[in-house]
């Protein structure tokens, strides 16, 4: 039941044409895209602009706004006002995507964070009967990040959480 479009490549113009052809034959109720990089997939959101369709964005790898060099910040914002939502995965995100196009405030933007949600229920910190609940009895709940040192990652705030959660758990280790 799932029906898969092969994307329009080539010219700009050519581009934009093929996707509006798509979103008119395909009339989807509404568009998610997740961007790498802010100003990606231009045509396409221009596309969605037009016909009015419903577009979320998700933004993952939003730089300092200055390292953007937005062209064209009013196209944007107009972009955004056709029915597109941005989401951004951190409060530095939706700052940074607010001040490099011009938004009166970052909260425009939603902020929705990757991750999963631990449940405890009851059976230890980590939820279940799995090995990593047993480490956590023995030796104390181990916090592991994966992602590159970079600001926009946020190893600041676990770095401070990490700080709190060590006063209900010391022997806590974060890796």
């Amino acid at each position: 039941g799932i029906r898969v479009l092969r994307m329009v490549r080539g010219e700009r113009m050519r581009e934009l044409a093929g996707f509006l052809a798509m979103l008119a034959l395909c009339r989807p109720g509404v568009v998610h895209l997740t961007l790498p990089w802010p100003l990606f997939a231009g045509r396409l959101r221009g596309a969605c602009a037009l016909l009015g369709t419903p577009t979320v964005l998700v933004h993952q790898l939003v730089p300092d706004a200055a390292e953007l060099d937005v062209a064209h910040p009013w196209l944007y914002r107009w972009l955004r006002f056709r029915r597109q939502h941005w989401v951004a995965v951190s409060h530095y995100g939706s700052a940074m995507l607010s001040q490099a196009f011009g938004l009166a405030t970052s909260d425009q933007i939603v902020v929705i964070y990757n991750g999963a949600r631990v449940v405890d229920d009851g059976d230890g910190p980590t939820g279940g009967d799995t090995r990593a609940t047993e480490r956590a009895r023995d030796d104390g709940p181990v916090i592991a990040c994966v992602g590159r040192l970079a600001k926009e990652k946020g190893h600041d705030v676990l770095i401070r959480a990490a700080a709190i959660l060590a006063a209900e758990w010391p022997r806590l280790q974060v890796l």
